[in-house]
């Protein structure tokens, strides 16, 4: 009897040497003696769970769980739904649309020395008249005379081009009898800031006087600027207006 006793606490001591991790946690556990039962557990040490490796003599023991541990079940499940972390697509005003960065923008390259534009500038600059005179009550037969003398009825040709040198900075051509002088008349009144050709306004108070029949049509252009409009001398504001063209009119002879 005394031998199987020691037998079995020589067997205790070697598993007790195997297991002293779980010695030192969970404490020093009974030595179990033959007949003696099972190793009471603690109630303050939680559930109990197996130990031991299987074949040894604590396989069938039971040891006392980690203090503080509950059964699994009671940990509930992992919470899956939590908020994910900040960060690209999650901030406020952020959105998975691309940028879109606006179009570059191409600018015309500058141009130099002559050009097309050049002309047209100086084809605008260029005056080109048609004077149409009727019932002047001219005698005269010919187109030659003083600046505002009589001239015959007729149709007119007047061109005034810039020109360097000239009192006006404008050369008149054409078949007009008084060209030079109805330009140079044409470049002060621009200058002047006076538009020759505008009518006389509907409602414009004027005097009754008449300065006879005569009428002239004025058509074409003017610094580029078209150019069709009717004179008369009906009444004072007419004359007036007849008197400011010449001698791009003639003197009527009355």
């Amino acid at each position: 009897m005394l031998r199987r006793l020691a037998l079995t606490a020589v067997v205790s001591l070697a598993a007790l040497s195997a297991a002293a991790p779980l010695a030192t946690a969970v404490g020093p556990l009974p030595v179990p003696i033959e007949g003696s039962g099972p190793i009471p557990v603690s109630e303050q040490s939680g559930p109990a769970v197996q130990s031991g490796p299987a074949g040894s003599p604590y396989s069938g023991m039971l040891r006392p769980a980690r203090k503080g541990a509950g059964p699994a079940e009671a940990r509930g499940p992992r919470d899956t739904n939590a908020p994910a972390l900040p960060g690209r697509g999650n901030r406020p005003g952020d959105t998975d649309e691309p940028t879109t960065l606006p179009a570059p923008v191409t600018l015309p390259a500058p141009t130099t020395g002559g050009t097309e534009g050049d002309t047209g500038a100086a084809a605008d600059a260029t005056t080109r008249l048609t004077v149409t005179v009727q019932d002047t009550g001219s005698t005269d037969s010919g187109k030659a005379g003083a600046a505002g003398g009589p001239v015959r009825d007729g149709s007119y040709e007047l061109t005034c081009a810039p020109a360097a040198g000239t009192r006006s900075g404008t050369r008149g051509g054409g078949d007009h009898p008084e060209a030079q002088a109805a330009c140079d008349r044409l470049a002060e009144a621009e200058g002047a800031g006076e538009d020759l050709f505008r009518p006389v306004d509907e409602d414009a108070m004027c005097t009754q006087m008449y300065g006879g029949p005569a009428t002239a049509r004025i058509t074409g252009t003017w610094r580029g600027r078209p150019v069709d409009t009717t004179v008369n001398r009906k009444n004072g504001c007419e004359i007036a207006r007849w008197n400011a063209l010449s001698p791009l009119l003639p003197a009527t002879g009355r």
